[in-house]
Formats: structure tokens, C-alpha cells, sequence
């Protein structure tokens, strides 16, 4: 039998409690005449190859052979250790507390109360926000961002001064630093050289992984049960990744819309300054005018795609709780099957 470290250290320990040791399960070769015929197989062309437990090699034609029945070298105990090794990695990282969002999905799902413009309003945006004309002087500035201060505005006579408007990088930035070192977790489990041994995918790498595609026959069920937990933790893993790679573009995307936002704002400063020297230009009116739109369209923008980005976030976020939550009680309930198997197996 191939035992890696781990099997051998769970056959060992299963000795010593006095859980017997059963000894592992041979490849069978099920023959056309009736025989079974158990040992380690291997197959060439047409010719399959028994190896009994004397090391004695045998070739059988393939014309003789009516099934090979594919077993992994891995005992119900051995899975059990396994098993158990596994949630004793697995189950800190599952259950570890998941950072909080509430202020975060809050504070980025509010916009569309806070700043929405008004169509009715001389300025734009209703309320002392955002407010957009013609001016005389030339100390517009907006920064817009997925959260923070609202826009304000100073009222003149003759024109709306836009006060400047900052992103206020507090919550969001403590959301994605917390939510970076809870998805650290999962990456490190991920990467880890015991869990990479015990989900090994890979024919005879005595995993957990192996053993529940090629049971024995009389464990199907149990090694059903195993694949599928196997699977859940895999989709978990996956998942916080995916939801990390979601909330790490949040501040990438809050970049890019300040500087498109930035760049409309020069644009426009310039546009009224022309306009100030020529205020009679029908052209520059239209392009002040033009540029004012684009201008409030992308502030618009910008606040529809912060309330869609917190959306999908919280998606991910709770796709990723349920996968988790699956992935814990799927595999409390394997280990509980393997330990009934392990009992069988062991029984005189």
C-alpha cells in the first residue's frame, strides 16, 4: 500500500486507540469465466497486468477480461484521518468572522435619495447639490466618488459656484482592508501543502480526493457524500477569491470615474472662460452648455454605478456565506459517514 505521510500517521493512530487496522483493498480484475481476481493493475494495449500481493506479475488479453474495477490503495480509517485532518484545517478558516458590511453597503446604496437631480430645480441638483449654469468665475471643481460629503453649492447672483467635493476614503477603504485579510485565510488554505495533499485529484495519490472517486463498492454512498464536500470547499475557496476580486476593483473604479469626472471639470473651466471673453458666442454657449450635461451625466453615472458595484458586492458576498455555510455542514456530515464506514471495516 502507498501511504503518504498523513495515511501513514491515521493508520498508526488508529492502531494505537484500538481501532484496527484493515488493510488495503487490492484492484480486481473481474474475469470473462467467472474469476475475480484481486492485486494491483495496470494496462498495456491490450494486455492487462496483475500484480498479486507476492509481487508476482501476470498478464491477462484484454479478451479474457470483462471489467477492471478501479480501487483506490486508501481504507475507510485512512479517509476517516483524513477526513479529520481536513476539518481541522478547513473548519477555523469557515467559521472565522466574517468582517462587517452593513456601513459600507449603506453608506454606498444611499445616493440615489441623496444626490439626485432634480429636473425642476434652476441649478440642477435640488437642495443645495450640485447646481449647474453659467458662471463667471473659473473655481469649479467636483471630485466625485462612491461615497461621502454631498455636493453644496454657493448661490450668487449671477452664477452657482460648485464647492469642491471630496471622496472620503474612510469606511470603504477599512471594508476592503478588512474583507483582504478575512479572503487571506481562504487563499492561505488554499495553498497550503496538507490541503493540497488531501484534495490531490491525481489516480493513486492516496487523497480523499482519489479515494472518493474509487471506493470500494460497499462505500459508494459515503464516498458520494465525500466528493461533493470535496466540491463545496473547492467552490468556497473559489468564491472568496472571486469576492475579493470584486471588492479590491472598488477603489480602482472610484479612481477612474475622478479622473473622467476631473477631466470634464478643466474642460469646462476653460469653456466659460472663452465664454466670459466672448459672452456673446453662440458656439461657446452651446459647448458650455454641452459640456454642463456631459458633466452632470457622468456624476449621474457615476452614482447609478456605485449603487450597482455595492449590489453585486453584496451578491458575492452572500453567495460566498452560503457556500460556506455548505461547505461546513457537508463536511461535518462526511466525517460522520466515515466514521461509520471505519466502524464496519473495523468490526470482527
Amino acid at each position: 500500500m502507498r501511504l503518504n505521510g498523513s495515511t501513514l500517521g491515521t493508520s498508526v493512530m488508529m492502531l494505537a486507540l484500538g481501532g484496527g487496522f484493515v488493510s488495503a483493498r487490492a484492484d480486481q480484475l473481474l474475469m470473462e469465466d467467472g474469476r475475480v481476481l484481486k492485486g494491483t493493475v495496470s494496462r498495456s494495449g491490450s494486455t492487462y497486468q496483475l500484480t498479486n500481493s507476492n509481487g508476482m506479475t501476470t498478464d491477462y488479453p484484454k479478451d479474457e477480461v470483462n471489467r477492471w474495477v478501479d480501487i483506490a490503495e486508501v481504507s475507510p480509517a485512512d479517509a476517516l484521518g483524513m477526513i479529520r485532518e481536513l476539518n481541522e484545517l478547513a473548519m477555523p478558516v469557515l467559521t472565522a468572522q466574517e468582517p462587517d458590511q452593513f456601513s459600507f453597503l449603506t453608506e454606498t446604496s444611499s445616493f440615489s435619495s441623496e444626490r439626485s437631480f432634480d429636473a425642476n430645480s434652476v441649478g440642477g441638483f435640488a437642495n443645495g447639490r450640485l447646481r449647474l449654469g453659467r458662471r463667471r468665475r473659473n473655481n469649479l471643481t467636483i471630485a466625485a466618488g462612491i461615497e461621502a460629503n454631498r455636493f453644496s453649492s454657493l448661490d450668487t447672483q449671477d452664477a452657482d459656484t460648485v464647492e469642491t467635493v471630496r471622496r472620503d476614503k474612510g469606511i470603504d477603504n477599512v471594508f476592503i482592508d478588512d474583507w483582504a485579510r478575512y479572503t487571506a485565510l481562504f487563499a492561505a488554505l488554499e495553498q497550503d501543502p496538507r490541503y493540497r495533499s488531501l484534495t490531490d485529484r491525481r489516480r493513486n495519490s492516496d487523497s480523499l480526493a482519489d479515494y472518493s472517486r474509487r471506493p470500494p463498492e460497499q462505500f459508494e454512498d459515503s464516498a458520494d457524500a465525500l466528493r461533493s464536500a470535496l466540491l463545496c470547499l473547492h467552490n468556497c475557496l473559489s468564491a472568496a477569491a472571486d469576492t475579493q476580486e470584486r471588492i479590491r476593483a472598488i477603489p480602482v473604479q472610484a479612481v477612474n470615474d475622478e479622473e473622467d469626472i476631473q477631466d470634464l471639470e478643466i474642460r469646462l473651466a476653460d469653456a466659460r472662460a472663452d465664454l466670459d471673453r466672448a459672452p456673446f458666442s453662440r458656439r461657446l454657449e452651446r459647448r458650455v452648455h454641452n459640456l454642463e450635461d456631459r458633466l452632470r451625466k457622468r456624476v449621474s453615472r457615476v452614482e447609478l454605478d456605485a449603487q450597482r458595484n455595492a449590489r453585486v458586492v453584496e451578491r458575492k458576498i452572500n453567495d460566498f456565506a452560503r457556500k460556506r455555510q455548505k461547505a461546513i455542514t457537508q463536511l461535518e456530515a462526511v466525517e460522520t459517514l466515515l466514521n461509520q464506514d471505519a466502524q464496519l471495516t473495523s468490526a470482527p
